[in-house]
């Protein structure tokens, strides 16, 4: 927990609820603060829900499986893994997380002990024309990769398959996900998970990225780090608005035509199905809110809503 950028002291809900409002938080929007004893190891979720801040304890199991609630939602053995997993429909967990808040200006806010990721020394970050992307990986065999620049935000992976390289488009999601060619393998964060997922067999995917090419000095130019962190909010009352990822056009979605997926293993990704029933706290030392915040809980149907 002490990489991440939107752990923040222990707090009243007060001082918690102060911190979502001066971040103007939108549903899904989310912040995570100590409870207790640094060394307990116990934290608590606050989660934007149904335009209300809403709480969740976070602890381990003697396993070492997190839990909210009391519930293990995510099978992960870190925290920060566990919130990524939520970035996704998860069965019982009735919305999915967006944008982490983060307030440098807040008293309560932790610095991540370190914020600069290593290099990626399979990044060149800047932009190579395709004639010279396939030059560097010529004759290279199946599994070469290497990312590349594409204007702002995006990046292009060259991979050789069945000798010939091939060129897709990398860009991140609204919610946070690294996706090639608009397509989500597993749910990264960053660059660097991205291609740790691809190293390994993955449904849809018929090569394996396990040959990173990592010698640029034929174009006079070094590799650099190009991680990508999750999202975050700012709170408004130090910066402006953080601006929305903007999806890439349809049209520019595949660089060029991938290779033709292969049967791969079975996906693990658990499926979404219809939210449970009310998620409740039941952890003395955190009081439940009063009535008309209640604790997380699954979206009324059509018809409740109605007979409302």
């Amino acid at each position: 927990m002490d990489t991440v950028d939107y752990l923040y002291q222990e707090m009243t809900k007060e001082e918690a609820q102060a911190l979502f409002d001066t971040a103007k938080a939108e549903d899904g929007d989310f912040a995570v603060r100590q409870r207790g004893d640094p060394e307990r190891g116990e934290y608590v979720l606050g989660l934007q829900f149904r335009g209300r801040l809403t709480q969740h304890l976070m602890k381990q199991t003697d396993e070492g499986k997190w839990t909210i609630n009391n519930k293990v939602y995510v099978d992960a053995p870190t925290i920060p893994e566990v919130l990524e997993g939520l970035r996704r429909p998860v069965q019982g967990w009735p919305i999915t997380l967006k944008t982490a808040i983060v307030d440098p200006t807040n008293p309560k806010w932790i610095q991540p002990k370190s914020s600069e990721p290593d290099p990626l020394p399979y990044l060149f970050d800047a932009i190579l024309t395709r004639a010279q992307c396939e030059e560097l990986v010529k004759g290279k065999p199946d599994g070469t990769f290497f990312l590349r620049k594409k204007g702002e935000k995006d990046y292009v992976l060259v991979v050789v398959f069945r000798t010939k390289p091939t060129h897709h488009l990398v860009a991140q999601t609204e919610a946070g996900i690294w996706s090639i060619n608009k397509k989500e393998y597993g749910a990264p964060s960053t660059l660097r998970e991205m291609i740790d997922i691809m190293a390994k067999p993955i449904q849809g995917w018929p090569v394996l990225l396990d040959k990173p090419f990592t010698d640029f000095s034929q174009v006079g130019g070094a590799a650099t780090h190009g991680s990508s962190a999750s999202p975050t909010k700012i709170a408004t009352s130090q910066l402006s608005p953080v601006a929305k990822e903007v999806p890439a056009p349809a049209a520019a979605q595949a660089v060029e035509p991938g290779p033709s997926p292969a049967p791969g293993p079975a996906s693990t990704v658990q499926q979404a199905k219809p939210p449970s029933p009310v998620i409740k706290e039941n952890q003395a030392g955190l009081s439940p809110p009063a009535p008309q915040e209640a604790l997380l809980s699954a979206p009324a149907t059509q018809q409740q809503q109605q007979q409302q």
